[in-house]
């Protein structure tokens, strides 16, 4: 092994960091694990090297340059508080991934144990458990490791040294076996739900088991597809007992790449089985999930089951229609549908039915509005009256930031204008910039002032909000938010959390990387919304704006606007389509721009299972909120 590998790796970590369309994310990992081996190297690599580099390669690829100083200050001294040697960077015969995959290293340290309960600990049960399993300390191959006995006789070492590999057979003749099968298929026998998980690693088939899962798992590897003999147990299993299945692998590529090789092994093979997805950290699996979940991981798991679409079309018939909605009526606790049914928090609305009072998983809705008509405000409304009563969001805008929707946020409930804050910062940068307190711009605000206790009041109030909003902003390719809404939106199910909506403010300003003759690209992103909507069982309010000259004729014509004003896509992809409607009272003097008043006509244009409907609602724009009150013409 030569010096110039750590220069070869720090390579490949910039040419992984220079392929992967998430750029800040994948910056940071890249450069840690860069600063880690330079940390490592004994200064055969210099960290001002990588700094430099990573530097570089940021400005290439269009990172403005605080955010690439303030990526590579943290990578930094994550790399010198985590040195790492070649050997903890590459596996043990130094091969390369293969063509096609994924060449982003993990830098995560792997700890090193020494007895069998701290390593119970990390994997949330006792150290009983693994001793009541058959598990003990010794050595193998001049490693230490732990002897785990299975079920074909042969013993595997769990090596606890930290190094690759971490499991080896202790002799020959083995063959992947299941771990934990029998007492995983009696378990499920007995549950009323009578499935059976299968997941990846012994840990998690023991501890899925302490935790109430009749966990099991296929030893070896996950990648490997179920045996011939391992198949037909599991097939025999499920006939006897009346079974079902469900996937349960780790939240990694490697897992989900098993989980859709499993499933269609399965289903090639008679079982349809229901899946989990463990979105969020890297790595988390069936033992994390328990660790967190305990003594409700196996009735958070069926939730989690539930929202798994299955790839197969399933016949149905009108007599198990009729069976399936008595069923439903009989046990509603047992025939709940995945998803949230979302009460529209605008009272007023209700009076039309359907989705204008009750949002569908699954679904989609549009608002339509000029520029300047309220529709982020709007959108705004509603997310802070879920997030009063519990419900988290997804909230997608490339126009406000996270700070800035707080802040926002603040204003409508009476923190005062967003300006003042902003005035405050101004301040504070003058003062810094030593511009003389008369020549300055800003304003100071004290927290010992009346405005500022007013807005910390507010702020403390906001926190308190049990339901939080989940804010994404770039990059503007539909492809990437919606995948990182995916993992989002797993993890917060994993934890039992409830997600009602997903907001897409200014839709119109996302890109894709799909291309189809013949369509715009904006139905396409509608479109794979929608997909999106279907798969994770969410409902999804678009935020969409019309035309100036749309709007300008709408105003002159004294015109609603309608569900075909939407510029680039047709109303039949949405179940409800809304218009903002500000009214306006004569023109302003000096510039002949219609003058706004704070009413509004909502004109509900297209709703499913309800009524269409005009609704006279009350602005106040000076606190950015829609009130849920009406007006008289």
């Amino acid at each position: 092994m030569t010096d110039d590998r750590y220069h070869k790796y720090h390579e490949e970590n910039l040419q992984a960091a220079n392929v992967s369309a998430n750029r800040n994310d994948t910056l940071s990992k890249q450069a840690g694990a860069s600063f880690a081996l330079a940390s490592g190297s004994g200064g055969i690599l210099s960290p001002d090297k990588v700094q430099a580099d990573f530097e570089q390669l940021g400005a290439a690829v269009g990172l403005d340059k605080s955010g690439i100083a303030g990526t590579l200050k943290s990578a930094r001294k994550f790399g010198e508080n985590n040195p790492r040697t070649l050997n903890g960077q590459i596996s043990a015969n130094g091969s390369k991934p293969p063509p096609g995959k994924d060449k982003r290293r993990s830098f995560k340290l792997e700890p090193i144990y020494t007895e069998l309960a701290k390593y119970a600990e990390d994997h949330g049960g006792p150290e009983s458990e693994l001793i009541r399993h058959g598990w003990t300390v010794g050595t193998y191959k001049g490693r230490p490791c732990f002897i785990v006995p299975h079920e074909d006789g042969v013993n595997r070492a769990r090596f606890t040294d930290g190094q690759n590999p971490k499991w080896l057979p202790m002799a020959s003749g083995y063959t992947p076996c299941w771990y934990k099968f029998q007492p995983a298929i009696e378990m499920a026998a007995k549950h009323p739900s009578k499935t059976v998980v299968i997941t990846n690693g012994q840990p998690s088939a023991i501890f899925g088991q302490y935790h109430g899962i009749p966990a099991m798992a296929q030893t070896d590897g996950e990648g490997k597809p179920f045996t011939d003999i391992n198949l037909r147990r599991l097939q025999d299993a499920i006939k006897a007992h009346d079974l079902q299945v469900c996937l349960a692998y780790d939240g990694d590529d490697a897992g989900r790449e098993a989980t859709t090789q499993k499933t269609k092994q399965l289903k090639a093979n008679g079982i349809i089985p229901s899946v989990v997805y463990f979105g969020g950290d890297t790595g988390f699996d069936l033992a994390d999930y328990c660790k967190k979940a305990k003594q409700n991981s196996m009735t958070w798991l069926l939730k989690l089951a539930a929202f798994s679409r299955r790839n197969v079309e399933t016949v149905m018939t009108g007599r198990k229609l009729a069976d399936e909605f008595e069923q439903s009526l009989k046990w509603p606790a047992k025939s709940m549908p995945p998803g949230e049914m979302v009460i529209v928090p605008m009272k007023r609305l209700h009076r039309l039915g359907g989705f204008a009072a009750m949002l569908h998983p699954a679904m989609m809705t549009e608002i339509i509005a000029p520029s300047g008509g309220g529709k982020t405000t709007f959108m705004e409304t509603w997310v802070d009256e879920f997030r009063k009563i519990g419900l988290h969001t997804l909230w997608y805008s490339p126009e406000w930031s996270p700070k800035v929707m707080h802040l926002r946020s603040i204003q409508r409930h009476g923190g005062g204008n967003s300006d003042v804050y902003w005035k405050n910062v101004l301040w504070h940068k003058e003062v810094e910039l030593g511009i003389p307190e008369n020549q300055r711009e800003g304003a100071p605000l004290s927290i010992a002032s009346d405005a500022g206790k007013q807005a910390l009041r507010i702020n403390e109030q906001v926190r308190k909000w049990p339901g939080e909003i989940h804010c994404f902003q770039s990059p503007a390719v539909t492809e990437i938010i919606l995948s990182e809404m995916t993992g989002r939106l797993q993890y917060l199910r994993r934890m039992n959390v409830r997600v009602g909506v997903a907001f897409f403010d200014y839709a119109q300003l996302l890109h894709t990387v799909t291309e189809e003759a013949g369509r715009n690209s904006y139905e396409i992103i509608i479109s794979k919304i929608k997909t999106w909507c279907k798969d994770n069982w969410i409902h999804a309010v678009i935020g969409s704006q019309v035309t100036k000259e749309l709007a300008r004729r709408c105003i002159e014509q004294g015109r609603l606007l309608g569900k075909y004003d939407s510029t680039w896509v047709a109303p039949n992809e949405f179940g409800l389509v809304i218009s903002s409607n500000i009214v306006y009272d004569g023109k302003d003097i000096a510039t002949g721009q219609p003058l706004k008043t704070n009413k509004a006509k909502i004109s509900v244009c297209k709703n499913n299972t309800g009524q269409e409907g005009i609704i006279h609602m009350v602005t106040d724009f000076k606190r950015l909120r829609w009130l849920d009150k009406g007006w008289q013409i």
